[in-house]
């Protein structure tokens, strides 16, 4: 995705991960931190997050009262095998009951293979506020690898992550000279910015 400038009054999303892979028992951790400019205290602010679907949004927490400087939920329970998510995080202020702003929406990433003789193919996409394609050793996106199915991250340890410098050939993949009796399992982690040095992974 390209750089975007979001405005200091909204809650920024800063991560979408998929924690565990599953048809009916997926989760997907979701961060987000308070505006950078609040106009009210911090104290005041309550967040519902929401999944964005084709047919519009969907509450997933009531109004949360959290004051920190990192906040989270888990969406559990889900498709996360065949399904691409994306999700939003109202603001609400001293129970009003209507918003006053909303992140920008931000998307789990999504992996794709595609196979040929001995070489399977990945392409990875998300839509996201941020920017995904960033100079720099810190931004390089990792490909996990595992020689069995796998649900977690935890479970690719057949070989170290690879470090994918993406700003040159796109979000992309080819792992070569691979047994074609063998099934192979792969997942990737995202590094972007939203226009500083920090990394969001």
């Amino acid at each position: 995705s390209s750089d975007v400038c979001s405005s200091d009054l909204a809650p920024l999303i800063t991560r979408v991960t998929v924690d565990k892979t599953g048809e009916n028992d997926g989760e997907i951790t979701v961060r987000w931190i308070p505006p950078l400019n609040p106009q009210f205290p911090l104290a005041d602010y309550q967040y519902v997050l929401q999944r964005v679907n084709g047919s519009g949004f969907t509450d997933l927490t009531p109004k949360l009262d959290m004051t920190g400087s990192a906040l989270s939920f888990v969406d559990d329970g889900l498709n996360t095998f065949s399904t691409q998510y994306s999700y939003r995080v109202m603001l609400y202020v001293d129970g009003n009951p209507n918003p006053v702003d909303s992140s920008s929406i931000a998307s789990s990433v999504w992996l794709a293979l595609t196979t040929s003789n001995k070489v399977i193919n990945l392409n990875w996409r998300a839509t996201v506020p941020w920017s995904n394609q960033v100079e720099g050793a810190a931004f390089k996106h990792l490909v996990y690898f595992g020689e069995q199915c796998a649900t977690t991250l935890a479970d690719l340890t057949s070989r170290p992550p690879l470090e994918i410098d993406v700003t040159t050939e796109g979000l992309k993949y080819s792992d070569t000279g691979l047994d074609s009796t063998k099934t192979y399992c792969y997942a990737v982690v995202t590094r972007g910015s939203y226009g500083n040095d920090d990394p969001l992974v």
